[in-house]
């Protein structure tokens, strides 16, 4: 009788440590998406602080080349090389997110792009949407070491979340 309660025991130990895992996992992927928000509003609000003639200049630059402001952490084959005001974007903006998440948090990328509300022939620079990818390393044994992945890989080790924000 003592052995049965004895693995009883441990069968609860086992299944108690395994539903702190899945709850710290959840709650990984919702904090990520949290990021992902922040991120994205806060590019939003620096390209609404932006003078006017400013943000039509980057908001023309864009449409004329689509995907020129996609800069990625890893593996961007396929998009143009983003210029300076993109890169800068990029770097103040991951800055920004460790510092708020303390370290906790990495952008894989962001996407500053045309409104699609705008695309019509014959329209000067428009409003500019800004798409975030941030990824939140999981609190799972072994995962201390494994690198960021790239947008949109499946990695158990990091919770991945992208949110998107629209500027005027």
């Amino acid at each position: 009788m003592a052995m049965i309660v004895m693995l009883a025991s441990v069968l609860v130990a086992i299944l108690g440590m395994i539903g702190a895992l899945a709850f710290a996992i959840g709650a990984e992927a919702a904090r990520a998406q949290n990021d992902a928000d922040a991120v994205a509003h806060d590019v939003e609000a620096w390209l609404l602080e932006l003078p006017p003639w400013t943000r039509d200049d980057l908001s023309g630059r864009i449409q004329g080349r689509p995907g020129s402001c996609s800069v990625f952490a890893r593996s961007s084959a396929g998009f143009p090389t983003p210029d300076d005001d993109c890169r800068g974007l990029f770097a103040a903006t991951e800055r920004r997110l460790a510092i708020d998440s303390r370290g906790e948090a990495v952008l894989l990328g962001l996407v500053v792009s045309g409104d699609a509300r705008d695309a019509r022939n014959g329209r000067g620079p428009g409003r500019l949407e800004v798409v975030a990818f941030v990824a939140l390393r999981r609190p799972i044994p072994g995962c201390g070491s494994a690198p960021p992945p790239e947008v949109g890989a499946r990695d158990g080790c990091w919770a991945q979340a992208q949110a998107a924000a629209h500027a005027a």
